[in-house]
């Protein structure tokens, strides 16, 4: 479910929804919790009622958030121009992980929010099953079982050449603004990444010519994150540290990200 800021009819639907629940555990997930105000999380936790909660939040290292947004982006037709261009448009966005969620802790307290590493826990346990262990340890007394079979990646990295064509469609529909050209490149976009043989097509483009990021931009990418990290109030770089831990290793490089599966 996805709410906006403003969402107050959602949010009621919520309450209501969780007070008539007969369950002792109730999972509540939606891509715009991260978009809420600190009014709105406040109204949420009074429409909760008596209800004891735990807030999960899986955030991923900004040195490859970053880059995962941008390709994001270019799969979602909002943005045709290069990383170094993105980057400048959205730097206020490197380290917004802190302030949202000391929102949530404002609300809710610190012990109630549990940030996990999205990397760390893709490679092990899964993030499935550290999910799953979550909840075993919130409701020890519960019975949660995995799916069986291996869970169908939706949200796939396409590789470079096949996002270097949805960066070159997407510069041509948003800088001629046509209607009718805004219809064709959404039809294509609907159908190059809905359809799985159609994706799996295009992934099988020769990679040749440039990455979609370069090599120099990822460089000054690194150093930017670095210094912008070097501003942070000591508080947030503790924040930061305290999630990432080794993971979150600025000056080193940021890792780069090969995998078809990975999600972006």
């Amino acid at each position: 479910m996805l709410i906006s800021p403003d969402s107050e009819t959602l949010l009621r639907q919520l309450g209501d929804e969780v007070g008539s629940a007969t369950e002792r555990l109730v999972v509540l997930s939606s891509e715009g919790f991260w978009f809420l105000r600190e009014d709105a999380i406040r109204r949420l936790m009074d429409l909760l009622g008596d209800c004891r909660v735990t807030v999960v939040a899986y955030l991923r290292d900004p040195l490859r958030r970053f880059p995962s947004m941008y390709c994001q982006h270019l799969k979602q037709g909002t943005f045709g121009g290069s990383f170094t261009e993105f980057l400048r448009e959205n730097d206020e966005r490197l380290f917004e992980e802190y302030a949202i969620i000391r929102r949530w802790q404002g609300v809710f307290g610190q012990e109630s929010v549990e940030c996990r590493a999205f990397d760390r826990v893709c490679r092990s346990p899964g993030l499935v099953e550290d999910f799953f262990q979550l909840l075993k340890k919130l409701e020890p007394g519960e019975t949660f079982v995995l799916p069986r079979g291996e869970t169908e990646h939706t949200n796939i990295r396409q590789n470079d050449s096949f996002l270097r064509l949805l960066r070159a469609m997407n510069a041509v529909d948003l800088r001629f603004q046509s209607r009718q050209l805004a219809r064709v490149c959404a039809y294509v976009r609907r159908i190059a990444l809905g359809s799985r043989k159609c994706r799996a097509l295009l992934n099988s483009l020769p990679l040749g010519g440039k990455p979609v990021i370069l090599d120099l931009e990822r460089r000054n990418f690194e150093r930017f994150i670095e210094s912008r990290f070097n501003e942070l109030s000591p508080e947030a770089q503790a924040f930061y540290r305290d999630v990432f831990g080794n993971a979150f290793s600025l000056g080193k490089g940021a890792p780069r990200e090969t995998s078809e599966a990975e999600s972006t």
